[in-house]
């Protein structure tokens, strides 16, 4: 039987890229020290998530036209920020500033629209453009949660956290050389997170979106809004992992470690990707997660460590620290994909 390495290098294109900064796509290959101005008239309108996005017409000094595609941010954090409804439709004209790509012509990072009624919309968590403008929502991008995180009562476990920015780490990785191999091979505007595809384990651990644990019986079910993500850690060990199908988020068993701490070890994981910049990884892989509640139950330390014997020559750590928002409802994620002009043609 072909090993999915086997099956992930006859995949991947056959020449070399390279590597850009880590993180989601939206973030990977725009210029941030890049910011360009322009106005044109609106063609395209998602505004849905992951991300909103938007196709503007733009006629340049010599009146040649070119369509500029734009990515903002995700729907999620727009309405946390008081933005609850699209404020442009086809038609309209409007101002924007972004990071363009560093890979695709007329391709933008946009950070804030001037829309009709010389309102100004910030789509990143940056400083505004245009003072002399009204302001939409709030500007706070994503750094929703602090006000709610501010107030939190404790409440244990069970309540909603979100990831604190630049939080943890992940310690060096320590490939093996066919999984150079495949990361060499990665295509940053070609892949799994251009093409709207839900994360798996262990990536849908990160982001800045809420998540939330749920005690049910003698299970613990964890949901991340994110692509409105589900994951079960079943308390108890009648269930033997070997037995179960493979599924992008594996099998998850959970235990407690005094009343701080939720270990979860979790295998039978189908999900082909370690991160979002090419680092792959087999079905042989194996986790384990603690959780670790402070003394004053308002943040959560995460700590998971990726063994892979195909992926790693050691095992992959990474940690992050999350803050309770008990204020903040974990939403149905209402994702649209059909328009993205992220995805490469042919």
């Amino acid at each position: 039987m072909m090993r999915l390495f086997d099956k992930l290098a006859l995949l991947l294109p056959l020449v070399c890229v390279p590597m850009l900064a880590a993180g989601h796509h939206s973030n990977a290959e725009w210029d941030p020290s890049v910011k360009l101005e322009f106005e044109g008239e609106v063609v395209n309108v998602t505004w849905r998530n992951p991300h909103v996005r938007f196709t503007v017409s733009v006629r340049d000094d010599t009146g040649e036209e070119a369509a500029w595609n734009l990515n903002g941010n995700a729907v999620s954090h727009l309405i946390r920020q008081g933005v609850d409804e699209a404020p442009i439709e086809v038609g309209d004209v409007i101002r924007f500033i972004g990071s363009p790509s560093t890979r695709r012509a007329n391709n933008m990072n946009v950070d804030s629209i001037l829309v009709p009624g010389n309102r100004e919309v910030m789509l990143r968590h940056v400083d505004r453009h245009w003072p002399q403008a009204e302001l939409l929502g709030n500007g706070k991008g994503d750094s929703w949660g602090q006000e709610e995180n501010a107030n939190a009562e404790p409440n244990g476990f069970f309540t909603v956290w979100r990831s604190v920015r630049g939080s943890g780490g992940q310690d060096p990785l320590s490939l093996t050389p066919d999984a150079e191999t495949i990361e060499a091979r990665w295509d940053v505007a070609d892949n799994w997170v251009v093409r709207c595809e839900p994360r798996g384990m262990p990536a849908t651990m990160g982001g800045p979106y809420p998540r939330e644990f749920i005690q049910e019986d003698d299970r613990i079910i964890f949901k991340n809004e994110e692509f409105d993500a589900v994951r079960v850690f079943h308390m108890s060990d009648d269930i033997d992992p070997e037995t179960q199908p493979a599924t992008p988020m594996g099998f998850s068993v959970g235990r407690w470690e005094g009343e701080h701490t939720l270990v979860v070890e979790t295998s039978r994981v189908s999900f082909s990707w370690y991160n979002t910049t090419g680092v792959p990884q087999t079905e042989d892989v194996s986790m384990v997660e603690r959780f670790t509640l402070s003394d004053d139950e308002l943040r959560l330390h995460h700590e998971i460590t990726v063994t892979d014997p195909v992926t790693f020559t050691t095992p992959a750590r990474r940690t992050s620290e999350w803050v309770a928002v008990p204020g903040i409802e974990v939403r149905p994620y209402e994702i649209d994909c059909a328009f993205n002009p992220w995805i490469p043609a042919g």
